[in-house]
């Protein structure tokens, strides 16, 4: 996801940068310690729902840098 945000600047041979591969890394902790992301269901007599997500963008300090990369429409 941060190759197509960044339309593949900062990466060389598919390794990202220092500083893109720390943006994923911080991603993937944040979507790790809120499991909620994940999956939910809930119940209430006979009926039930399930709620299931992705990933939901990046933060501020994540698009900072990764604004630095990405390729822009001139």
């Amino acid at each position: 996801m941060a190759s197509a945000y960044t339309r593949g600047e900062g990466f060389a041979g598919g390794e990202p940068s220092d500083d893109i591969a720390a943006v994923i890394f911080t991603a993937a902790l944040r979507f790790l310690a809120n499991k909620s992301q994940l999956e939910m269901s809930k119940a209430k007599g006979p009926f039930a729902v399930d709620y299931r997500s992705a990933f939901d963008g990046w933060s501020l300090a994540e698009q900072y840098v990764l604004n630095r990369y990405r390729k822009r429409a001139e």
